[in-house]
């Protein structure tokens, strides 16, 4: 979880059936509301799935899928362990690369 204040941010949302993001940049200094993901492998690699809620000074609220943001004055995140395997792998139905767990709970 994460709050803390941001600028050029790129958020967006997923269109389902054109199987692709919608993507907008938002270049000015935001409110960093909150924000919420995970870190899994994808190919080996770690993989950063992140969204987010950020206000503006009229205190209007945007939110979605995170792209990529720079702290512009302070970020203050926690990341907490998961005691489970977990990776990606891409769901044709989908398209996009979905959470695996390697043990039931």
């Amino acid at each position: 979880s994460g709050i803390g204040a941001v600028k050029q941010s790129e958020i967006g949302a997923y269109d389902t059936v054109g199987k692709e993001y919608i993507r907008k940049q938002f270049p000015d200094v935001w409110e960093l509301v909150s924000y919420e993901g995970n870190v899994t492998l994808k190919d080996g690699d770690p993989f950063v799935h992140g969204h987010v809620v950020l206000s503006n000074h009229d205190m209007k609220t945007i939110g979605g899928h995170l792209f990529e943001m720079t702290v512009a004055a302070v970020g203050e995140f926690f990341l907490r362990k998961f005691d489970n395997d977990a990776y990606r792998e891409i769901n044709e139905d989908v398209g996009l690369p979905c959470i695996c767990l390697e043990h039931k709970f």
